[in-house]
């Protein structure tokens, strides 16, 4: 037996399915969430994904999105949650949807700390400085675009030896592709 939501973060999510599905759908949605259908809750920034097992053959996806901008550990607005659900698709608020924001307001009142991930990324995330340009090639800048021609570092007029691979000569390659590399830059 489930015992009652204790938090006020839980209590407010388990209100919000209250607010976006109809009586009839919001008691099939707690026999569902009652009978441990809801059986996998991932949460992420702005994402929360569960798992609706609906009988022994079949389960629902369901991802509920925040697009909003609410403080940390606020319930978002209604109107800022969109939820997809594998199973009905083309309904606005199933059942199964519903059980899933159960299923995250009995995760919340597990872990208090996912509402506030889901709303506004884990503790500590707008502080982090953002990660350096990535680089794959000597030629490509940061934002993944070639260098322009006189960016590009001359090749020495001699291979180095260590231009073999297993005994090959890799030095004609490496000038084709050098080469092919300007003409695309040029042209």
């Amino acid at each position: 037996m489930r015992r009652p939501l204790r938090s006020e973060a839980a209590r407010a999510v388990a209100a919000l399915a209250i607010e976006l599905g109809d009586p009839g759908k919001m008691a099939q949605a707690r026999r569902l969430h009652r009978t441990g259908a809801v059986i996998e809750v991932g949460v992420d920034v702005g994402r929360v994904r569960c798992v609706v097992a609906v009988d022994d053959a079949s389960q629902a996806i369901v991802e509920l999105c925040h697009h909003g901008t609410d403080p940390a550990g606020a319930v978002p607005d209604p109107m800022d949650l969109e939820t997809t659900c594998s199973l009905d698709p083309d309904v606005d608020m199933c059942v199964h949807r519903l059980a899933a924001v159960l299923g995250f307001a009995e995760e919340i009142e597990a872990t208090p700390d996912v509402l506030g991930v889901w709303v506004s990324g884990p503790p500590g995330a707008e502080e982090a400085a953002p990660p350096p340009p990535h680089r794959h090639h000597p030629y490509f800048t940061g934002d993944h675009r070639l260098l322009d021609e006189d960016e590009l570092p001359p090749l020495p007029l001699a291979a180095p030896e260590s231009l073999t691979i297993e005994g090959l000569d890799v030095w004609p390659v490496l000038l084709d592709a050098q080469e092919r590399v300007r003409t695309a830059v040029t042209d």
